[in-house]
């Protein structure tokens, strides 16, 4: 009787018949154990004496006052659980006695059926199996994993203790619910009719254990599954270890559910996982993989990158294969590998730790650069392991190589385009200059300068402005482009153009980096095109103020035309001591003068109609260099060289004398208190490339003609404007600034060029190109007749639209004997000649007229060839080149002309022989 108690048995008896209670108490002083009787007549009567004392069994008389069969076992056991109860009955009813046992009696006794042994047989194993109970309760109930017994329904019928921490709520009553319910599975929280009804319960892992362990009573073990739960403050996934058993209770079966919590251990192995997974991404990205060899256990390990560096499958070769060594040398040259093999001995037996970078062939016969690392573990002062990595560095190296070709490039086209580079550090003011740097400062590679040092090269008014720029890209890394004026080691002076790129890291700058250019060419190309553009602009401004002359001169002259008319037949009608004849003499000299002015302003705009012949510019000099000295003062010393010989321009003299005239006029008006002007001839050759005055000088042979003087010379704004017409720096009283302007027309016309160059107080030289002309390509003129009166008797018809002139040529004509036919134009010229029974002698016609031009006048009149024709314009000499009317051969007389001019050039027209 291992369980049965040594010592003193305390026995409460409950049974209100005394006779009965006297029995029970005589039967178990018989037995050889000791035991101390106490008795209590009523349920109420022994919950208090249990209360107060402790009793080992307790022997319950199923008919009491307060309390009446099978009820009274029930009520009992509810307020001793731990205590064996032993049921006393009068009644020998298997049915009572079974429903006993069932609500937690030990045994059944009949009163009148027991003996001394019976009772005392009864107490013995009531204690025994009440004590064994006991303890598989203790262990049911603290079981580290979540124990409950549930029914066919799955309804539970038991639990432990650890439900409540489970179903987080430690009052809640579970008895009766199902597993999801009891722990609050959000599947049966959403659904109203609880575990078991929701969609996602017949995937339940539970469920599905529970009803197979019932179905088949085959027990499982160890079925993980997850399950959303919620303690109504936080959602979680709870992990469970499920396992069944089935057992048989009364005859049914029922399974006996052990949950495990897994949640922390999956939770291990998912961030287990992960890091894996992260070490062995982290390890592919980078190309990086760990090795361990364990010199206990002679087992290598390699991670999944050291088996893709050397293009093995994982499955090649066991852990602790030594083939992981043998096969790792293989892919080494063979000039390397007794280097690896002797490093990784060394490391293993000495602790060396090793670091190489070198070729390496994968199993598949790629070629690689790997470097590969090891190093030992200690452990109690003793190599236990040698670990290290092998890394593919291939792209890095071809990287370097590449690097290297570049710089070797960037070296290369640097010297080309003459650019350098350079570097700082903000820390030490130290300075780095690539090879061409060192070129543009023409000093040996050798020297090794300092910031100070280095910006002493630049233009000591530039310094500030660099010193400035540096200063903020090592303060605030603000880049800087700068262009500046530098001196190299050998006192070269040359433009510079720097750049700045400030590194920053951390938000710091940890040096400069910037280049070096030599742009002295580019700067004297632009400062070059500068002026050419300058000069361009000029060119066109002086174009277009020309053809707004030419367009003017023309209405000045047919409205001067009359006025220099009219006021010179006045003059032959006056006597020669007619008052009035002073009037109209000053009417004669302003028209003259305005008459001089549209000259000037036609001059300019290069429309003027010049007489072209071969000259020789020495002899027009030498023929002009009296009238010369007789103009320009005597304080002005006039020197001529002459080239020895010049071969022939084309020209017209008058206004090639009046070049030379204002030109040495300009030059005499600069040296106010005397000086010297020189005039001299040449001949130049131009490639056709070089520029003057903003045009480039056709190719070919050029006379050239320069006027230089002493004088105050000119500055810039007066260089930009010096051939604008009425433009001049003198007083209103001194000029009417179109002396140049003229020249330059006149110049222009005769198919050259001037230039000018002019500085303060240093005197201003002229130089006038002027293209040779072949002897052979023009024709001399034919030499004038003049008859002094221009009087004569043949029929003239004169053709004008403009009835002032028309009607003062007519007049002027008719005064001096010729017959005239006056018309408005061609179609009434025709008109009127129809009827006429003399011959006309000659055509005076305006070129330009409306519904048809002098020229075609002509043609439909030349069917006489007896009829001569003489044009008369105010145009300039585009628009007669244009109406034809200045071929070789074709007389034309200028607007305005005076009466005598053309009754001279009529007569001259008409005593040439056909």
């Amino acid at each position: 009787m291992p369980f049965l108690k040594k010592g003193i048995i305390r026995v409460l008896v409950v049974e209100d018949n005394p006779a009965d209670l006297d029995l029970v108490t005589e039967y178990l002083e018989m037995g050889v154990h000791d035991f101390c009787v106490e008795s209590a007549s009523s349920i109420e009567d022994a919950c208090t004496q249990l209360k107060n004392s402790k009793f080992d069994v307790v022997l319950l008389d199923l008919g009491l006052p307060d309390s009446q069969g099978v009820e009274t076992v029930s009520r009992m056991v509810k307020e001793c659980p731990s205590i064996p109860i032993i049921a006393l009955t009068g009644r020998d009813d298997d049915e009572t006695a079974l429903q006993a046992i069932r609500e937690g009696a030990q045994d059944y006794l009949v009163k009148g059926k027991i003996s001394p042994d019976q009772i005392i047989r009864a107490i013995r194993y009531a204690i025994d199996r009440k004590n064994t109970e006991n303890e598989l309760s203790a262990i049911y109930e603290n079981a580290p994993v979540l124990m409950m017994l549930v029914d066919k329904d799955r309804k539970i019928l038991r639990l432990n203790q650890l439900t409540s921490a489970y179903a987080h709520n430690k009052d809640a009553k579970y008895i009766g619910l199902r597993g999801g319910d009891a722990l609050r599975c959000l599947h049966a929280l959403e659904n109203e009719n609880g575990c078991g009804h929701a969609p996602f319960c017949d995937q339940c892992k539970i469920k599905e254990s529970v009803l197979h362990t019932l179905e088949t009573g085959e027990p499982l073990r160890n079925i993980e599954t997850m399950l959303p739960v919620s303690n109504q403050e936080e959602k979680r996934d709870l992990y469970l270890s499920v396992s069944t058993a089935r057992i048989i209770l009364n005859n049914e079966p029922k399974v006996l559910v052990a949950l495990a919590d897994v949640t922390t251990r999956i939770r291990a192995m998912e961030d287990l996982r992960r890091s894996e997974a992260l070490l062995n991404n982290t390890q592919r990205l980078s190309k990086i993989g760990g090795w361990e060899w364990d010199m206990e256990k002679e087992e290598m390990y390699w991670t999944r990158e050291v088996y893709n560096i050397h293009g093995f499958k994982e499955g090649d070769y066991p852990a602790n294969s030594q083939e992981h060594i043998q096969k790792s040398l293989e892919c080494y040259p063979p000039e390397y590998r007794n280097i690896i093999l002797s490093a990784f001995r060394r490391c293993m037996e000495k602790g060396a730790p090793y670091d190489f970078e070198v070729p390496f062939v994968k199993a598949t016969g790629q070629k690689i650069w790997v470097r590969t690392t090891g190093q030992a573990l200690y452990k109690e002062n003793k190599i236990v392991r040698v670990f290290g990595n092998i890394m593919d560095v291939t792209e890095r190296r071809e990287a370097e190589q590449d690097l290297k070709k570049s710089e070797a490039f960037l070296s290369a086209t640097g010297k080309v385009a003459k650019v350098g580079g350079w570097e700082i550090d903000p820390k030490t003011n130290n300075v780095r200059w690539t090879d061409v740097t060192y070129d543009i400062h023409e000093i040996p590679k050798a020297y090794k300068p300092n910031i100070e040092e280095a910006i002493n090269f630049f233009h000591e008014e530039d310094r500030p402005r660099l010193i400035a720029a540096i200063r903020n890209a090592m303060e605030n890394g603000e880049p800087y482009d700068l262009e500046l004026r530098f001196t190299t080691a050998k006192g070269r002076q040359l433009w510079t153009h720097t750049k700045c790129s400030p590194v920053v890291e951390n938000g710091r700058v940890v040096r400069l980096l910037g280049t070096f250019q030599d742009i002295t060419a580019s700067k004297t190309a632009q400062e070059e095109k500068k002026q050419l553009q300058e000069q361009f602009q000029q060119a066109q401004k002086l174009e277009s103020v020309g053809r707004l002359a030419g367009g003017v001169a023309h209405d000045l002259n047919n409205m001067l035309t009359p006025i220099l008319g009219f006021a010179e037949i006045l003059m032959e009608d006056f006597g020669p001591d007619d008052d009035r004849r002073d009037s109209v003499q000053e009417i004669i000299s302003a028209g003259a003068k305005a008459k001089e002015l549209v000259a000037q302003l036609l001059a300019f705009s290069r429309k003027q109609i010049l007489e072209f012949r071969l000259l020789d510019l020495n002899q027009v000099l030498s023929g002009f260099e009296k009238l010369l000295r007789r103009t320009i003062r005597e304080d002005v010393a006039i020197e001529m060289e002459l080239a020895p010989s010049l071969p022939a321009i084309r020209g017209d003299i008058g206004h090639l004398e009046q070049v030379i005239m204002n030109l040495a006029v300009n030059a005499q008006d600069a040296m106010p208190g005397g000086g010297k002007l020189r005039i001299t001839t040449s001949v130049a050759e131009s490639d056709g490339k070089t520029p003057i005055a903003g045009n480039a000088l056709p190719e070919g042979r050029y006379v050239v003609l320069s006027v230089k003087d002493t004088g105050a010379g000119m500055d810039q704004e007066t260089l930009q404007n010096v051939f604008e017409p009425f433009y001049t720096t003198k007083t209103k009283d001194k000029g009417t600034g179109l002396g140049l302007s003229t020249v330059y027309g006149i110049v222009r016309q005769h198919d050259g060029q001037i230039s000018l160059s002019s500085e303060l107080n240093a005197g201003t030289e002229f130089q006038v190109f002027l293209p040779v002309q072949d002897a052979a390509a023009v024709k001399e003129a034919s030499p004038v007749h003049e008859q002094p009166d221009g009087s004569g008797q043949e029929t003239i018809l004169l053709v004008e639209d403009n009835p002032q002139v028309r009607n003062l040529a007519r007049l002027v004509l008719k005064r001096r004997g010729y017959h005239v036919l006056a018309a408005a134009d061609g179609p009434e010229a025709l008109e009127m000649i129809k009827n006429q029974a003399h011959p006309i002698n000659l055509l005076l016609t305006d070129v330009v007229m409306p519904e048809m031009s002098g020229r075609d006048l002509f043609n439909q009149l030349s069917g006489d060839s007896k009829v001569k024709v003489l044009y008369m314009s105010g145009y300039d000499d585009e628009i007669m080149a244009n109406e034809g009317v200045l071929e070789n051969g074709m007389d034309f007389i200028q607007k305005p002309f005076t009466g005598q001019a053309l009754a001279a050039k009529v007569r001259q027209v008409l005593d040439r022989s056909a």
